[in-house]
Protein backbone atom coordinates (compact mmCIF):
# COMPACT_ATOMS: atom_id res chain seq x y z
CA UNK A 1 0.00 0.00 0.00
CA UNK A 2 2.92 2.28 0.62
CA UNK A 3 4.93 1.68 -2.31
CA UNK A 4 1.72 2.18 -4.36
CA UNK A 5 0.80 5.59 -2.35
CA UNK A 6 4.48 6.73 -2.88
CA UNK A 7 3.98 5.77 -6.73
CA UNK A 8 1.03 7.47 -7.00
CA UNK A 9 2.07 10.86 -4.82
CA UNK A 10 4.73 11.08 -7.43
CA UNK A 11 2.54 11.42 -10.22
CA UNK A 12 2.58 14.86 -11.82
CA UNK A 13 -0.93 15.25 -12.85
CA UNK A 14 -2.23 14.53 -9.21
CA UNK A 15 -3.84 17.89 -7.84
CA UNK A 16 -2.49 19.40 -4.40
CA UNK A 17 -6.09 17.40 -2.72
CA UNK A 18 -4.62 14.22 -4.41
CA UNK A 19 -1.01 14.51 -3.27
CA UNK A 20 -2.80 15.13 0.29
CA UNK A 21 -4.49 12.27 0.42
CA UNK A 22 -1.81 10.08 -0.92
CA UNK A 23 0.56 11.71 1.81
CA UNK A 24 -2.25 10.50 4.14
CA UNK A 25 -2.20 6.81 3.07
CA UNK A 26 1.39 7.01 3.60
CA UNK A 27 1.70 8.80 6.98
CA UNK A 28 -1.53 5.72 7.67
CA UNK A 29 0.79 3.06 6.59
CA UNK A 30 3.60 3.92 8.75
CA UNK A 31 0.94 3.81 11.59
CA UNK A 32 0.25 0.23 11.27
CA UNK A 33 3.83 -0.57 10.83
CA UNK A 34 4.56 0.79 14.19
CA UNK A 35 1.80 -0.82 16.15
CA UNK A 36 2.95 -4.24 14.35
CA UNK A 37 6.14 -3.36 15.99
CA UNK A 38 4.93 -3.02 19.45
CA UNK A 39 2.95 -5.91 18.95
CA UNK A 40 5.72 -7.85 18.10
CA UNK A 41 7.95 -6.72 20.72
CA UNK A 42 4.97 -6.64 23.62
CA UNK A 43 3.76 -10.51 22.65
CA UNK A 44 6.00 -12.79 20.86
CA UNK A 45 9.64 -11.36 20.99
CA UNK A 46 9.67 -10.70 24.57
CA UNK A 47 13.80 -11.50 23.91
CA UNK A 48 14.24 -8.89 21.75
CA UNK A 49 13.80 -6.24 24.71
CA UNK A 50 17.24 -7.44 26.21
CA UNK A 51 19.57 -5.47 23.90
CA UNK A 52 23.03 -5.57 25.64
CA UNK A 53 24.10 -2.17 23.73
CA UNK A 54 22.68 1.10 25.33
CA UNK A 55 20.71 3.38 22.82
CA UNK A 56 21.19 7.38 23.00
CA UNK A 57 17.65 8.11 23.96
CA UNK A 58 18.40 12.13 22.68
CA UNK A 59 19.55 10.71 19.28
CA UNK A 60 16.56 8.57 18.85
CA UNK A 61 14.27 11.59 19.57
CA UNK A 62 15.73 13.32 17.60
CA UNK A 63 15.19 11.32 14.91
CA UNK A 64 11.47 10.70 15.82
CA UNK A 65 10.70 14.62 15.98
CA UNK A 66 11.65 14.76 12.22
CA UNK A 67 9.52 12.21 11.11
CA UNK A 68 6.36 13.56 13.12
CA UNK A 69 7.35 17.39 11.66
CA UNK A 70 4.73 16.44 8.46
CA UNK A 71 2.09 16.02 11.02
CA UNK A 72 1.82 19.41 12.10
CA UNK A 73 0.08 20.42 9.00
CA UNK A 74 0.81 23.91 9.25
CA UNK A 75 -0.50 24.51 12.61
CA UNK A 76 1.20 27.19 14.42
CA UNK A 77 2.99 24.44 17.32
CA UNK A 78 7.04 24.05 17.36
CA UNK A 79 8.05 20.77 19.07
CA UNK A 80 10.92 21.76 20.86
CA UNK A 81 13.95 18.99 22.06
CA UNK A 82 15.62 19.46 25.58
CA UNK A 83 18.61 17.51 26.21
CA UNK A 84 19.17 18.27 29.75
CA UNK A 85 21.74 15.24 30.15
CA UNK A 86 23.00 12.01 28.11
CA UNK A 87 20.75 8.91 29.04
CA UNK A 88 21.51 5.93 27.89
CA UNK A 89 19.33 2.74 27.91
CA UNK A 90 20.19 -1.33 27.06
CA UNK A 91 16.73 -1.49 25.50
CA UNK A 92 15.42 -2.15 21.74
CA UNK A 93 15.54 1.04 19.79
CA UNK A 94 12.16 0.40 18.49
CA UNK A 95 10.51 0.70 22.49
CA UNK A 96 11.80 4.31 22.29
CA UNK A 97 10.89 5.39 18.73
CA UNK A 98 7.53 3.96 19.91
CA UNK A 99 6.97 5.75 23.21
CA UNK A 100 8.14 8.90 21.84
CA UNK A 101 5.43 8.60 18.30
CA UNK A 102 2.91 8.21 20.50
CA UNK A 103 3.65 10.86 23.23
CA UNK A 104 3.90 13.24 20.75
CA UNK A 105 1.70 12.53 18.29
CA UNK A 106 -1.26 12.78 21.09
CA UNK A 107 0.42 16.28 21.95
CA UNK A 108 0.56 17.28 18.31
CA UNK A 109 -3.43 16.03 18.07
CA UNK A 110 -4.38 17.72 20.79
CA UNK A 111 -2.88 20.93 20.75
CA UNK A 112 -3.81 23.80 18.32
CA UNK A 113 -1.03 26.26 19.01
CA UNK A 114 2.26 26.96 21.10
CA UNK A 115 5.19 24.85 21.61
CA UNK A 116 5.59 20.73 22.58
CA UNK A 117 8.81 20.10 24.64
CA UNK A 118 10.15 17.11 24.75
CA UNK A 119 12.83 16.59 27.71
CA UNK A 120 15.99 14.35 27.99
CA UNK A 121 17.61 13.82 31.07
CA UNK A 122 19.70 11.40 32.66
CA UNK A 123 16.29 10.29 34.49
CA UNK A 124 13.89 10.15 31.37
CA UNK A 125 11.99 11.84 29.33
CA UNK A 126 9.19 13.90 29.64
CA UNK A 127 6.76 15.50 27.51
CA UNK A 128 4.55 18.86 27.16
CA UNK A 129 1.85 20.47 25.52
CA UNK A 130 -0.28 23.31 25.67
CA UNK A 131 -3.53 21.90 24.22
CA UNK A 132 -6.83 21.34 25.50
CA UNK A 133 -5.78 18.83 28.80
CA UNK A 134 -7.15 16.12 29.91
CA UNK A 135 -11.35 15.74 31.81
CA UNK A 136 -9.88 15.37 35.35
CA UNK A 137 -12.61 12.29 35.37
CA UNK A 138 -10.49 10.60 32.30
CA UNK A 139 -7.22 10.56 34.08
CA UNK A 140 -7.47 7.47 36.20
CA UNK A 141 -8.45 5.80 32.46
CA UNK A 142 -6.22 6.75 29.81
CA UNK A 143 -3.72 3.95 29.76
CA UNK A 144 -6.65 1.65 29.11
CA UNK A 145 -7.53 0.81 25.92
CA UNK A 146 -9.97 2.55 23.71
CA UNK A 147 -9.81 5.62 25.67
CA UNK A 148 -9.90 8.61 23.82
CA UNK A 149 -9.67 12.34 24.88
CA UNK A 150 -12.90 13.86 24.35
CA UNK A 151 -12.88 16.53 21.52
CA UNK A 152 -10.86 15.70 18.57
CA UNK A 153 -12.15 14.52 15.20
CA UNK A 154 -9.09 12.75 14.30
CA UNK A 155 -8.84 8.90 13.29
CA UNK A 156 -7.77 6.54 16.16
CA UNK A 157 -8.42 3.81 18.28
CA UNK A 158 -7.10 4.89 21.63
CA UNK A 159 -4.11 2.43 22.25
CA UNK A 160 -1.16 4.35 21.86
CA UNK A 161 -0.97 5.35 25.51
CA UNK A 162 -2.15 1.52 26.35
CA UNK A 163 1.30 0.35 24.55
CA UNK A 164 3.39 3.12 26.01
CA UNK A 165 2.16 1.88 29.84
CA UNK A 166 2.66 -1.32 28.54
CA UNK A 167 6.08 -0.80 26.72
CA UNK A 168 7.40 0.95 30.47
CA UNK A 169 5.63 -1.73 32.95
CA UNK A 170 8.25 -4.27 30.74
CA UNK A 171 11.01 -2.02 31.98
CA UNK A 172 9.71 -1.11 35.17
CA UNK A 173 9.09 2.46 34.11
CA UNK A 174 7.15 5.04 36.08
CA UNK A 175 4.80 6.76 33.84
CA UNK A 176 3.00 9.80 35.05
CA UNK A 177 0.48 11.54 33.34
CA UNK A 178 -1.12 14.88 34.42
CA UNK A 179 -2.71 18.05 33.45
CA UNK A 180 -0.95 21.46 33.62
CA UNK A 181 -1.76 24.65 35.35
CA UNK A 182 -2.54 26.92 32.57
CA UNK A 183 -3.91 24.09 29.92
CA UNK A 184 -1.92 21.25 28.28
CA UNK A 185 -0.96 18.05 29.75
CA UNK A 186 2.64 16.61 30.89
CA UNK A 187 3.39 12.68 30.58
CA UNK A 188 6.87 11.83 32.03
CA UNK A 189 8.72 8.48 32.02
CA UNK A 190 11.07 8.01 35.12
CA UNK A 191 13.71 5.30 33.58
CA UNK A 192 16.64 5.14 35.66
Amino acid sequence: IDGAAQFLESESHLSEKGQARARMIRRACKDVSELIDAFLILGREPKRLCETEAIDVTEVAEEELGKLAPLLDEKPIEIKLEAVAPLRLPVHRKVIEIILSNLCRNAINYSEQGVIRVRVDDKGIRVEDNGCGIDEALIPHVFDRHVRGRGVQKAGEGIGLNIVKRLCDLYDWHIRLANQEGGGVVVAIRMS
